[in-house]
């Protein structure tokens, strides 16, 4: 090259410069090499190198080993260097040094011709300029950097916020986005229904409670990645609460829909490890199948009604939704709302009386007292319709306290009557109230107010109460303390063993009224089982349900000491219980069974 060129334009420096600067790009990190190049053609020059922090930047013309040689000068910044030419020749190129900023520089080097003054003006202009650009690329950087941070941070954030934290699943709020955007998209014509599998774990809480709430995390985490594995890819899973899942599918029918919940269930109750911990799955699944103009919220709700049903039915298996589920939940709610206003309120619900007679004189030796609900505009509402309701919602500790009120303070009166000194009453404590660790004091409070003697007040027990051996055996040794009697209910309908019945202090056997109705089939031998069983252990019996002559006679037959039914006296209020004792019915001492105790029956509240 021979240098500058004598015939150049007077505004050539501007012209070259204009075109450099034109070639910069903020939006475009490649726009440095580009100006590189740009200076390169401009002066005529064999190399161009921007250095940044002793790192390349842009170069033009210039070989790795080339660049690498002008990197180590950079330090002195000589004005010439003797650089390869060709394969095998060599000559001295003449440098030109233009600060860009700090230790920053811009290198431009040509062989044969040094550098004017005009062109080392135009260099400086060109690496303020380069300085420029690659400060405000420094910001651009910095922003965009803060940008994916923001967006990461704001990823994680609304990650957290729409999935469950413990199985990482998609929460309540993104599966009913999602859940609505399908139905919207669903062609029922085509044959594209949106179905949903609502699925709860079986007795989570017994695991929670034999095993501790780490294991039962574990455990949900196991179900999920099932779930999740299940799943097809465009089918949607979600946690919504607890051990509450959801699986949204769309299938052509609601025979597909239902093969896919059959599998599912299959695939679910397979065993499972947990750090040692075997656990074999249980699920209970509601199918519920969307239509034109469903909503998530509604079509959830249905499959939610249907996995109850699935529970109420026996549990591990699946329910089809039927619309006759939702008038039933309307229905129990209605219940609930009056039930709620009745244990507030006085007079709604009452004590009904059944007599219990001894079997061989016939006499009265006490009553059951049956907790019976007066609805102000239904009249008597059945025990089976809401008294489940008052046991789901807890109501039933307050039913079951001012039953016990009720019926000691009546028997206590009617025991002031000549002649009726003897008679006793049984009233019923649900599982709920007996788990109370207040139920001793109720107890004792209810026999001091109305002055009835605890030798007189039976409580009965289910067979289920009996299982909780870690409260039970505590919780009835106080109550026996008092001085009142216990009775196991419909025996021989749960789990009782004989070494529940040797270890409690059970006064009286209650044989269920299925067995007394089959007297004439299996009934009569588990009669007889149960007289002999108690017999053993000193026990009274009291039959449940006899509403028949031949009855009667066959359970005289097999020993059985007591009973009540139909036979004997329906339930009625305590008006028409004393009418009844004032009238043919005898009144008789009990036998002389363990502790000088009767039996007495509990077929319905």
């Amino acid at each position: 090259m021979s240098g500058p060129d004598p015939e150049r334009h007077p505004a050539w420096a501007l012209h070259v410069l204009t075109e450099v600067l034109s070639s910069l790009s903020a939006a475009d990190g490649r726009s440095v090499e580009r100006a590189a190049e740009r200076v390169a053609e401009s002066l005529d020059a064999e190399v161009v190198l921007a250095l940044r922090d002793g790192q390349v930047v842009a170069s033009a013309g210039l070989t790795a080993d080339d660049r690498a040689a002008l990197v180590d000068s950079a330090v002195e910044q000589p004005s010439s260097l003797e650089f390869p030419i060709g394969p095998t020749g060599s000559g001295r190129i003449d440098l030109c040094w233009s600060p860009l900023e700090g230790d920053d520089v811009l290198v431009v080097g040509r062989f044969g011709g040094s550098f004017d003054l005009e062109e080392r003006s135009l260099l400086r202009s060109i690496g303020r300029a380069l300085a420029l650009n690659l400060r405000v690329l420094d910001a651009l950087d910095a922003e965009r950097s803060a940008r994916r941070e923001l967006d990461d941070a704001l990823d994680v954030v609304t990650h957290r916020a729409t999935h469950d934290p413990l199985t990482g699943l998609p929460g309540r709020e993104l599966l009913l986005e999602r859940l609505d955007r399908r139905l919207l998209e669903a062609e029922p014509a085509r044959r594209h229904q949106v179905f949903v599998l609502f699925i709860d774990v079986d007795r989570f809480k017994q695991v929670n409670d034999v095993h501790g709430h780490a294991v039962g995390d574990l455990y949900l985490r196991a179900i999920a990645v099932r779930l999740n594995d299940f799943a097809a890819p465009d089918e949607i899973c979600a946690r919504l609460a607890g051990d509450e899942f959801v699986l949204m599918t769309v299938r052509p029918s609601l025979e597909a829909a239902r093969q896919v919940a059959d599998s599912l269930l299959a695939e679910l109750v397979a065993p499972v490890d947990l750090d040692g911990h075997v656990l074999v799955p249980s699920v209970s699944v509601g199918l519920a199948q969307g239509t034109p103009g469903y909503r998530a919220e509604a079509l959830i709700d249905d499959a939610d009604l249907a996995m109850y049903r699935a529970k109420q039915e026996g549990r591990g298996r699946v329910v089809v939704f039927d619309p006759a589920l939702r008038l039933e939940t309307e229905r129990r709610a209605q219940v609930e709302a009056d039930l709620r206003h009745a244990v507030r309120s006085v007079g709604g619900l009452v004590p009904y009386y059944q007599p219990v007679v001894n079997m061989v004189t016939g006499g009265v030796v006490g009553f059951e007292a049956l907790v019976r609900w007066v609805h102000p505009e239904r009249g008597l509402v059945p025990p089976d319709e809401f008294v489940p309701v008052a046991e789901e919602t807890g109501l039933i500790v307050e039913i079951d306290s001012r039953m016990l009120r009720a019926a000691c303070a009546q028997v206590a009166e009617w025991r002031r009557r000549p002649g009726w000194e003897h008679l006793t009453v049984s009233v019923n404590s649900s599982a709920r109230s007996f788990a109370d660790p207040g139920l001793p004091a109720r107890v004792a409070e209810a026999l001091e107010l109305s002055g009835l003697p605890p030798s007189a007040l039976l409580l009965e027990l289910t067979e289920t109460v009996l299982m909780d051996e870690s409260r039970s055996g505590e919780q009835m040794r106080e109550l026996v303390d008092l001085g009142i009697r216990l009775a196991v209910d419909d025996f021989g309908t749960g789990f009782s063993s004989l070494r529940y019945l040797r270890e409690f202090p059970v006064a009286v056997l209650k044989v269920d009224r299925s067995f007394v109705d089959a007297l004439e089939g299996t009934g009569d031998v588990i009669v007889r089982t149960v007289v002999g069983l108690a017999e053993s252990l000193g026990l009274a019996v009291t039959a449940e349900g006899v509403e028949t002559e031949q009855q009667r006679e066959r359970l005289v037959e097999l020993g059985c000491g007591y009973a009540q039914g139909y036979l004997f006296g329906r339930p009625a209020d305590a008006d028409a219980a004393t009418s009844a004792l004032l009238g043919s019915v005898e009144v008789s001492s009990p036998g002389a069974d363990r502790d000088g105790s009767v039996g007495a029956p509990s077929s319905s509240r």
